[in-house]
C-alpha cells in the first residue's frame, strides 16, 4: 500500500509522543540502527516491518494512507469553499483540517496547508492572525515550490488590499501577471483582485479590463457568487468611466440575482450604488429614492447607514432642497460624532454652516479644515474639486486674484 506520507517521520513522532524508546519499539521487530534509519527516512523498510512498528504504536498503515488522502481532499475542499465564497462550509472544512494538523507535517501538503490557513484567515477578515501566519510563511519560503511561492505572493497582495495598501498590492499583483505558476482555479480570483486594486487607485479603465477577465473565468466555473461580486465592481467602474448604461445593466442583473448570495448587506450596497449612478446621470429624484431604500435595510448604528444619510443630505444640498438637506445633514453630524467619524463630522459641519447662512465661517472651515483633511486621506475627489472651485469663485468675487488662481490650479490636480 503506497502513501505520500513520510512513514519514518510518523513512526518517530508517534514513538516520542508515546514516550517509547527506540529499544522498546524495535524489540523483536528490527535492530535499533535499522529503526533509526527508518525514522530518519534514510532506509526503505519492507511493508511487514512498517506494519509491525505501527501496530505497536497503536495505528495501522491503512489508517495513515486514509488520513493522507483525507487531508488532500479537505485542502482541495477548503480552497474551493473560499473561491466559491462559501463561508459556513469553509469554517467547517477548516475545523476538520485543524483536527489533523498534527499529522499534516508528515505529508507533502505542509506548506500548502499553511498557505491555505493564511488565505482562510484573510477570507474571514482576521488580519492580525493572517499577519502572524504571513510572517511564519516568509521564514520558510526557501522551502517552497514555485507554485507555493506564487500563492504566497498572491495571498500577500490580498493582505495588502485588506490593509488598504493598494499601491503596494498593485506592484505585487502586476509582478505576478506573467507568472506561469498559477492555475485555472486561481486566475478568476487573481483578476478580480487586480481589478479591485486598479479601481481603488482610480484606474477605472484598467479595472474594467481585468474585471471582465475575472467575470469570464467565474462564468466558466459557474461561480455565481463571485459573478455577482464582479458585476458590482464593474458597475462601480462603469459609473466612474461614464458608461452609465453598462453600469445600470450590471445593477439590474444584480438585483435579479441578489438572493443567491444570502448576504443581507449586498442589496443595500446595490441600492446605494444605483443611487450614486442616478445622481451621475442627472436624475436626483431617483437617486434619493434608492438612497432611501438603502437606509431602510441598514442598521442605524452602521457606517453604511451614516454614508447614506450623508449622501441624501449632500444631494439635497446640491439641488437646493434646504429643509431636507438640513434634516439629513444634522442626522449625519449627530451619528458621525457618536461613531467618532472625523470625515463625516467635518463634511456635514461644513454643509450645515452653508445652509444656515454662515458663509464666512463656512469658507474658513472649508479652507483651513475640510480641504486639508480630505486631501490627506485622498477621498471625495469630486467634492474636493467642487470645494476648490467654490473657493476660486469666492476669492474672485473678493478680488483676491492670487488666492483665486491658487484654487483654480488646485482644482485641476
Amino acid at each position: 500500500m503506497t502513501t505520500s506520507v513520510k512513514i519514518g517521520s510518523v513512526i518517530k513522532y508517534l514513538r516520542t509522543k508515546s514516550k517509547i524508546t527506540q529499544n522498546e519499539l524495535a524489540k523483536g521487530i528490527c535492530s535499533i540502527p535499522h529503526l533509526s534509519k527508518i525514522e530518519n527516512n534514510n532506509k526503505d523498510a519492507n511493508q511487514e516491518t512498517i506494519e509491525l512498528l505501527l501496530e505497536r504504536l497503536g495505528v495501522t498503515l491503512k489508517y495513515i494512507t486514509k488520513k493522507d488522502k483525507e487531508i488532500k481532499v479537505l485542502l482541495d475542499q477548503l480552497i474551493d469553499n473560499i473561491h466559491y465564497y462559501q463561508k459556513a462550509e469553509a469554517q467547517e472544512t477548516y475545523k476538520k483540517l485543524e483536527i489533523s494538523n498534527e499529522f499534516i507535517p508528515f505529508t507533502p501538503y505542509l506548506y500548502i496547508y499553511e498557505l491555505y490557513v493564511m488565505r482562510y484567515l484573510l477570507f474571514i477578515g482576521n488580519l492580525d492572525a493572517a499577519g502572524v501566519q504571513k510572517n511564519w510563511l516568509n521564514k520558510h519560503r526557501k522551502n517552497f515550490s514555485q507554485y507555493e511561492i506564487y500563492l504566497f505572493n498572491y495571498y500577500s497582495a490580498i493582505f495588502l488590499i485588506l490593509k488598504g495598501q493598494y499601491t503596494e498590492a498593485e506592484e505585487v499583483l502586476v509582478n505576478l501577471l506573467n507568472e506561469e505558476n498559477s492555475n485555472y482555479e486561481v486566475q478568476g480570483e487573481y483578476f478580480y483582485h487586480l481589478s479591485l486594486v486598479k479601481a481603488n487607485l482610480g484606474l477605472s479603465g484598467q479595472a474594467i479590463f481585468y474585471g471582465k477577465k475575472a467575470l469570464q473565468f467565474f462564468t466558466n466555473q459557474y461561480n455565481f457568487k463571485r459573478i455577482l461580486h464582479t458585476l458590482m465592481l464593474l458597475g462601480i467602474n462603469y459609473t466612474h468611466s461614464k458608461l452609465y448604461q453598462e453600469a445600470y445593466d450590471c445593477y439590474m442583473h444584480l438585483l435579479r440575482n441578489v438572493d443567491v448570495l444570502k448576504d443581507p448587506n449586498f442589496r443595500p450596497q446595490i441600492y446605494h450604488n444605483i443611487g450614486y449612478l442616478m445622481d451621475k446621470m442627472g436624475n436626483p429624484n431617483e437617486s434619493v429614492l434608492y438612497y432611501k431604500l438603502c437606509l431602510e435595510l441598514l442598521p442605524e448604528d452602521s457606517i453604511h447607514y451614516l454614508i447614506n444619510l450623508y449622501s441624501l443630505g449632500e444631494i439635497h444640498f446640491r439641488n437646493g432642497n434646504v429643509k431636507e438637506a438640513i434634516k439629513y445633514l444634522n442626522e449625519t453630524l449627530e451619528l458621525s460624532e457618536e461613531q467618532s467619524n472625523q470625515k463625516y463630522t467635518k463634511l456635514s459641519r461644513y454643509y450645515i454652516l452653508e445652509l444656515m447662512g454662515y458663509y464666512d465661517e463656512a469658507i474658513e472651515f472649508l479652507e483651513e479644515n475640510l480641504i486639508p483633511f480630505l486631501e490627506s486621506i485622498g477621498e471625495h475627489k469630486d467634492e474636493l474639486k467642487r470645494f476648490k472651485t467654490h473657493l476660486f469663485n469666492y476669492y474672485k468675487e473678493q478680488c483676491n486674484y492670487e488666492k483665486a488662481i491658487n484654487y483654480i490650479n488646485r482644482s485641476e490636480d
